[in-house]
């Protein structure tokens, strides 16, 4: 195959960007249209690894590295790198960036501000990757309303190119052959991504070392078009002759190279076009099925510019065009729909996606012509790349300033308020530290996402256990403001998802939050402490069902697959051992869930509330009773419990609805932080009714 020249404009990798970013665009838009879009991050990885790779070669080619060049001189062109990389990423980041700050502002609850300043902080520094690994899945319901989720890919990529120069650089001043190594650097990455995404998909989803390969394989096509490869032209050659033969009756010589070509990009775009089409959220991804994908990408790179489907498709010109805004359509279109599902509180109707995409298809033409080139061109570019380093450093600052300010509650709330707010979460985290002392696992991200806490420094103070999952963990605002009133002291061990019954796991179905297959080994170490310790009088069971229902596990028998067996053997056990330590067990009954809960929150803004939806602040009675997870477990729990004389129930419900409806407001304030976990105020309402059955 002919040479690869870096700096040869190919206008059909713009058109295979308009591919990937149409998918993309689609799928966030319209996810039944095109199931597979997700992979459309797959195709720019590689284009990425491709074009960068190309460029990092030519300038630190044996030449400049081996052939007398100083340090000085190899450091000036990794400095003038990381500038250019500067130049062309971060003008229309900060734009975006400070458009969300501030469309934020107007629309956002507190919390949901909040979680953006962190977001904003970890997007200006690159690890959103890292920060939403620790969240939540990419493709679960809550990542919807995440504006800035996209930033993920952003992460892998300039992750990847903070080591890949220096890599390039060792191989090429030890003299090793770039094609094998940086094959034997594909294999490893992509082989610890298939070995570890059924058990870990989150962490596989986010992680640099099992994303690395894609942006690693259009390297290796670099290479081997920079450097050329006698085994490639071989290859090309002998696969060429043998379709001449086949295609032709009477072959002619000089076409075995075209032939294959376009070969390759039929292939390719095949292969792209079925995972785009045939892939869905359902899948173990990126596993061996992100192979599809990257090859197909490599394949179209690999046939060069005149290949049939490049020439003829992706060089045209309104695809050459939708490529050239790829990158700026990428960061706009998605906080446009994520605040649109914020305000809505559900997926906006088709209409309003349909207006959102073209207002980003605008947004990012105006960002193209006019904000990115005069920041990228022209004079003073170091300058420049300084200048724009410094100020999204900035934006970063800003957004750590909303975290850290609790998404400013003062925007929707009094500051007597806000104070309390801020009065709770400072004795949250004084509880986090105190309990890690004693259970230092807990809160580690290989066990639990979330954080044990207690609320005296001394545990023979403690009176009151509360254990479970997140439904237990958003009960210590309201219980540990109660127990300061009622002379009692309350420790919390909240497991992700996972019920607070002796040797069972929930809520692990595809191995998406691994960590919970750990979580009943620290309940098991909670019940230890709490079973050492008997001034602890009250245990408090609370769990939402959902999680269960969806995926429940006896882990003292492995063997039995039937959940209500697995439900009723796990309780059984957990209340004879409580009764055993002469313990008073309360078990609580989830509060009701709220689907569009988003609808119904006070917001700062005239803007939100013309979208406000006030029949999203309730439900009734009739479809909570309809609530399939929450019946099976009720049902369950009520049954055991009524051969056990130390044991109560409370209902949350019961405090939550009247006889014909259930409420998220209580005068005024929301209850919810979402559509199933109580915020404070929700969490100190229920706490006031549920401390009366403790000292009852």
């Amino acid at each position: 195959m002919t040479q690869y020249t870096p700096s040869k404009y190919r206008p059909d990798i713009d058109g295979l960007r308009a591919i990937a970013v149409l998918s993309v665009v689609i799928y966030h838009a319209f996810k039944n249209t095109l199931k597979g879009g997700f992979v459309g991050v797959d195709i720019f990885f590689v284009i990425s690894g491709f074009l960068i790779t190309g460029i990092l070669i030519k300038s630190l080619d044996n030449q400049s590295v081996m052939g007398g060049k100083t340090n000085l001189s190899i450091l000036h062109r990794l400095i003038s790198f990381y500038a250019r990389r500067v130049r062309r990423i971060f003008p229309i980041l900060i734009v975006v960036l400070l458009t969300c700050i501030t469309a934020g502002w107007l629309i956002m609850t507190p919390n949901e501000y909040q979680l953006l300043g962190k977001h904003i902080a970890g997007g200006a520094v690159y690890i959103s990757n890292i920060l939403l690994w620790k969240e939540s899945g990419y493709f679960d319901v809550s990542s919807e309303v995440k504006p800035l989720l996209h930033l993920w890919s952003l992460g892998i990529e300039e992750q990847f190119y903070i080591i890949w120069p220096f890599v390039l650089l060792v191989l090429i001043k030890l003299k090793l052959r770039l094609d094998i190594f940086i094959f034997l650097f594909i294999l490893a990455s992509c082989v610890r991504n298939i070995a570890m995404v059924k058990t870990h998909s989150t962490g596989t989803f986010y992680s640099p070392p099992t994303r690395f390969w894609e942006l690693a394989i259009g390297g290796f096509l670099a290479c081997i078009h920079y450097q050329g490869s006698s085994f490639w032209e071989k290859a090309t050659f002998k696969t060429g002759s043998v379709l001449n033969t086949l295609v032709y009756a009477n072959p002619h010589k000089g076409n075995e190279d075209k032939i294959c070509r376009d070969l390759l990009s039929i292939l390719g775009l095949v292969l792209i076009f079925v995972s785009i089409i045939a892939f869905h959220t359902g899948m173990h991804f990126p596993g061996k099925e992100a192979l599809v994908p990257t090859l197909g990408t490599f394949f179209l790179i690999a046939a060069g510019e005149n290949a049939v489907v490049n020439k003829r498709l992706l060089s045209l010109r309104i695809m050459v065009f939708i490529g050239l805004i790829s990158y700026p359509l990428y960061l706009w279109h998605w906080p446009l729909l994520s605040f649109a599902r914020i305000i809505y509180g559900e997926i906006p109707p088709r209409t309003v996606r349909i207006g959102l995409i073209l207002l980003a298809f605008l947004l990012s033409w105006i960002t193209y012509r006019f904000i990115e080139p005069p920041l990228r061109w022209g004079k003073h570019s170091r300058i420049k790349a300084v200048c724009l380093f410094v100020t999204l450093l900035f934006i970063g600052g800003v957004g750590l300033k909303i975290y850290n300010d609790n998404g400013y509650f003062t925007r929707v709330e009094t500051n007597e308020y806000a104070n309390k707010i801020k009065d709770i979460r400072s004795l949250q985290g004084k509880a986090a530290n105190t309990c890690r002392n004693y259970f230092p696992h807990w809160g580690l991200k290989d066990w639990t996402d979330q954080s044990c806490l207690m609320q005296s420094d001394d545990d023979k103070k403690i009176d009151i256990a509360i254990i479970g999952d997140s439904f237990a963990g958003h009960l210590f605002a309201g219980m540990a403001e109660q127990a300061i009133k009622t002379n009692h002291s309350i420790s919390v061990f909240p497991a992700s998802c996972n019920l607070p019954y002796l040797d069972l796991t929930s809520g692990s179905t595809d191995g998406t939050t691994y960590f919970r297959a750990k979580s009943h080994l620290l309940h098991k170490e909670a019940y230890k402490f709490i079973t050492e310790h008997p001034n602890i009088k009250t245990v408090i069971l609370s769990h939402n069902p959902e999680c269960s229902y969806s995926a429940l596990y006896d882990n003292s028998d492995r063997t039995q697959m039937d959940k209500t067996v697995i439900l009723k053997n796990g309780i059984s056990r957990t209340f004879d051992m409580l009764k055993k330590y002469d313990k008073n067990v309360i078990i609580v009954l989830s509060n009701p869930p709220f689907p569009k809960f988003q609808a119904c929150q006070n917001r700062p803004s005239f803007i939100s509330h013309v979208f406000k939806d006030d029949k999203a602040c309730t439900i009734t009675r009739q479809e909570l009773g309809s609530n399939v997870a929450r019946n099976w477990y009720n049902g369950i729990v009520k049954e055991i419990a009524k051969n056990y004389s130390n044991i109560k129930i409370f209902d949350s419900a019961e405090y939550l609805c009247d006889n014909t409806i259930c409420l998220l407001k209580r005068d005024g304030k929301a209850l919810y932080r979402d559509r199933g976990h109580l915020n404070e105020e929700g969490s100190r309402f229920i706490s006031k009714e549920l401390i009366k059955m403790i000292d009852k």
